[in-house]
């Protein structure tokens, strides 16, 4: 940020004083603060490289090195009566065992319901399965609990804005030919969300954000099979885009929706692959991780200007509801 010193006043030198705030990026408006206090924690869950990866069953061996690291992410929201929390986590999966287990352990060292915390797995095939390794699973809880511990510890009033975007690397991966029997082939034309839902979080007046939330849907496979390092995929990069943005003042967290049969639009090279398409290279990694990030980033800044200001909410209730759905 640039600052400007004068020595000598003069008409000319007293005009650059008083639009000094605004080639400095000030602004006038006052972010309207909620009832809600919010506080946020962030942990390197990156495995061992000597454990094997999960996501695809012809995938032989442990991991051969990192990628990029793993990390967990926890908000704690407090309405003044209840509190909750969301936990993310870039691993490919949370077993009910292991999340049970979670959420008992985040009531045990912060007072929180185990019913009032969220846990969303980014669903990237380039970590392992927590319960692959027992020392790697009691330390990924470990580390969790301390995440929200720490959350609990950064708990202050916050100001929500919500907005969408849109992405365009995402599709599915099923065909229905005209007979009506459904095929293993990427289709631009199937059924696909591309939505990207944007929670902003400020704490202050700052243009900087405090936090920002993003949700889509779609498979963090860009690395398939072939790859053997451990990687957030492309989540992990849209986080890392939009922190760097915010000049790391700001913690991103993102929140899988229910991906089924979507992924990267990454089409197979080889006319005999198997039709859900080829592992990405590092340019289709930040193809998919930075059109995100990028995405992310425009809507959350948007958010902050006059127009949008006027339209946050400053109430919040915090509530809790819990269906387990059994599938066949």
């Amino acid at each position: 940020m640039k600052k400007y010193f004068l020595s000598i006043i003069s008409i000319a030198g007293l005009l650059l004083i008083l639009i000094t705030p605004m080639l400095m990026g000030e602004t006038p408006e006052t972010v309207p603060l909620t009832n809600l206090k919010a506080g946020v924690g962030k942990v390197d869950i990156t495995p061992p490289i000597e454990i094997p990866l999960g996501g695809y069953q012809g995938r032989q061996g442990p991991a051969t090195g990192i990628h990029d690291p793993l990390y967990a992410v926890v908000f704690v929201f407090d309405d003044g009566e209840n509190r909750a929390a969301i936990v993310s986590l870039d691993i490919i999966q949370v077993f009910q065992q292991v999340g049970d287990s979670i959420r008992s352990a985040i009531q045990l060292a912060t007072g929180i319901k185990e019913d009032h915390i969220i846990i969303n797995a980014s669903h990237t095939h380039s970590s392992p399965w927590i319960g692959t390794d027992i020392h790697y699973q009691k330390e990924i809880i470990a580390k969790i609990t301390g995440a929200a511990r720490i959350a609990v510890s950064r708990l202050r009033p916050i100001s929500l804005a919500y907005g969408e975007g849109k992405i365009d690397f995402n599709t599915s991966r099923r065909t229905i030919d005209a007979d009506g029997k459904c095929h293993p082939k990427l289709n631009p034309k199937g059924i696909c969300d591309h939505r990207v839902k944007v929670l902003r979080l400020d704490d202050s007046d700052s243009l900087t954000p405090m936090s920002v939330i993003m949700h889509i849907v779609c498979h963090g496979n860009v690395f398939r099979g072939e790859n053997t390092e451990v990687s957030g995929d492309f989540p992990g990069i849209a986080k890392y885009f939009i922190e760097q943005a915010f000049n790391n003042s700001t913690t991103a967290m993102f929140l899988q929706g229910c991906a089924g049969d979507i992924r990267p639009n990454l089409p197979d090279i080889d006319p005999d692959g198997d039709g859900f398409g080829r592992s990405g290279s590092e340019a289709d990694m930040n193809w998919c991780g930075w059109t995100l990030g990028a995405e992310v980033v425009r809507v959350a800044t948007k958010l902050r200007v006059h127009e949008q200001l006027i339209k946050r909410e400053n109430h919040f209730n915090i509530t809790a509801a819990m269906t387990t759905l059994e599938l066949d």
